[in-house]
């Protein structure tokens, strides 16, 4: 802070007001002194010891296997020591023990990438070959760059992916191999089709399955090639539907700007919507409103038809994890009929949730499960209501189990439970009377 912020802030504040606010940053100030000193004795700990889930050089997974290799030194790079020790190579899907090989010094290496598609890098010479022979109308060359660049985002085939090293090597052979043409990449599924892997080993290529492949993705490359290069004709005519706006006038920039003042002013690493949150009530529910979720009626749902099913689950990560035969530990419905028309979104959804619940057998208390996004919830409003009817104050994070929720819902397929609104209001009571609460 320099003299002029201090006194525009002295100007703000009564006199006396304005020393406490010089105390309470001097104290900041030596209180993050002291948890920078916190957090080098917890890098310290770190560097000695490890942590759970980062695979450091010193780990005992990395160092089960150097001995298996019978290697005589770990050597590794960070996007390795950055995976858990159970990862799998999503192309070759080795595991990370088969995936580590002996080194010219006889050392274990461990390495992994980072795979991407290379169209990114095809919009310069798009551009290139455009203005070699289009006159140029738009009104700057960054509104025609920002343009191309978002369609080249859309025309890539795949997002940023970690593999391992061979994998990775497997791909640059094969292009060789096919004479690829330039920013041309195979996929992961494409890898994974021609890669014929072995433990602690390079990988083999099968060269019938690449050419296969590398037909059908060629066919791919030259529609995209084509579509990049109406983009870039296109921008360079002035044609662009994009408008470019300034950086400082972005809504995200606008919010940064605005915590990057409370920062100055003392209050740090405060989230997006500070602003709101600190100078605006929130608006709170009329408790009259709070029982709301066991009281209104549910409309009748509508069922998906088997193509309207395919699409909600096809692809979904959370539907392909659970077992086929998963059913919601709460509502008992199967996979298939927790998927539900969504009025947000206006399409059929598959939504599951990971929730605590209270279990006196663990060993904290609480245990996590996956259950439907309709008992997650009810769980979310039932809380809601016993905290507005408690005035908002403090009350246990889970005061509500399982089989209380159980008991007072009505599952149907493709739709919102329904509530027992009598069995559920005398479950408000039964836990607004606990002694917890009194």
């Amino acid at each position: 802070m320099d003299d002029e912020y201090l006194e525009r802030l002295a100007a703000m504040m009564p006199e006396a007001e304005f020393a406490r606010y010089l105390d309470i940053r001097e104290a900041i100030s030596q209180r993050r002194a002291e948890l920078r000193d916190l957090q080098e004795e917890l890098i310290r700990f770190a560097q000695a010891y490890g942590v759970p889930g980062i695979d450091h050089p010193g780990s005992q997974n990395n160092e089960m296997i150097r001995q298996k290799l019978a290697a005589s030194a770990v050597e590794i790079n960070s996007v390795w020591a950055s995976t858990p020790p159970d990862w799998v190579c999503p192309c070759c899907r080795r595991t990370k023990a088969e995936c580590a090989r002996t080194g010219s010094n006889g050392q274990m290496l461990g390495k992994f990438v980072a795979h991407h598609d290379h169209f990114e890098d095809r919009m310069d010479v798009a551009l290139g070959d455009i203005s070699k022979d289009i006159a140029i109308k738009a009104q700057s060359s960054r509104e025609i760059q920002d343009f191309i660049r978002r369609g080249v985002a859309l025309l890539t085939r795949f997002d940023r992916i970690v593999i391992c090293e061979d994998c990775n090597n497997a791909e640059a052979r094969a292009k060789a191999q096919v004479s690829a043409v330039e920013h041309f990449t195979f996929t992961p599924r494409e890898i994974s089709c021609f890669v014929r892997p072995e433990s602690n080993r390079a990988h083999q290529i099968d060269l019938a399955a690449l050419n296969g492949v590398y037909a059908k993705a060629q066919e791919h490359f030259v529609l995209r090639a084509e579509s990049l290069a109406k983009l870039a004709k296109r921008a360079m005519e002035g044609k662009a539907w994009y408008e470019p706006i300034e950086f400082k006038d972005r809504e995200e920039q606008v919010d940064r700007q605005a915590r990057g003042a409370l920062e100055v002013f003392g209050i740090g690493r405060v989230g997006y919507g500070a602003i709101r949150d600190i100078f605006f009530e929130s608006r709170k529910i009329d408790p009259k409103h709070a029982p709301a979720w066991r009281t209104k009626a549910r409309l009748s749902p509508r069922v998906p038809t088997e193509e309207e099913l395919k699409f909600a689950t096809q692809g979904n990560a959370r539907f392909g994890a659970l077992p086929v035969d998963w059913a919601c530990p709460c509502c008992s419905r199967p996979k298939r009929d927790v998927v539900r028309w969504s009025k947000n979104s206006k399409q059929f959804r598959f939504t599951a949730k990971e929730r605590s619940v209270p279990d006196e057998t663990a060993r904290y208390g609480t245990r996590k499960i996956i259950l439907c996004d309709d008992c997650d919830h009810t769980f979310r409003e039932c809380h809601k209501e016993l905290r507005k009817l408690l005035g908002d104050q403090q009350m246990p994070d889970r005061p509500v189990s399982l089989e209380e929720i159980r008991a007072i819902i009505r599952p149907r397929p493709h739709g919102m439970h329904d509530i027992n609104a009598v069995a559920a209001e005398e479950l408000v009571e039964r836990v607004l009377s606990m002694p917890t609460f009194e």
